[in-house]
C-alpha cells in the first residue's frame, strides 16, 4: 500500500514537471537570458518571497558556491514567523511594498 501510493505520487510529480517544462519553456529560456545579462553588466538579481515562496528566495543568495551577486529583499513581518493572519494581511495591505521598498 506504502509503495503504491509512493509510486503514484512520484509517478504524478514526474508528470507535472514535464508537464511545467513543456508549457514554460520560452519563459525559463527568457529568464535565464535576463539573469545571464545582468550577471554580465555586473548587476544584482534581487529576490523576493512572502510566506512560503519566501523559502525559495531563501534558497538563492548566501548558498557555498552559489551566485554573490545575489541580493534578498526580505521583510520578515510578512513571514509566517510572526503569525500567519499577520502576514496574510499585510500581504493584501495596498501600498505595503512601497512603504517597504523606501526604508529599506
Amino acid at each position: 500500500m506504502v509503495q503504491d501510493v509512493y509510486s503514484y505520487f512520484t509517478q504524478e510529480i514526474g508528470n507535472l514537471l514535464e508537464k511545467i517544462v513543456h508549457e514554460e519553456k520560452l519563459n525559463m529560456e527568457k529568464a535565464s537570458d535576463i539573469f545571464a545579462q545582468v550577471l554580465r553588466n555586473e548587476g544584482f538579481i534581487y529576490v523576493f518571497g512572502t510566506g512560503h515562496s519566501m523559502m525559495m528566495a531563501l534558497e538563492t543568495f548566501y548558498r557555498a558556491g552559489g551566485l554573490v551577486r545575489v541580493y534578498p529583499v526580505f521583510d520578515l513581518s510578512i513571514s509566517g514567523f510572526n503569525g500567519a493572519f499577520k502576514s496574510t494581511m499585510l500581504e493584501r495591505l495596498s501600498g505595503y511594498a512601497k512603504g517597504f521598498a523606501r526604508v529599506n
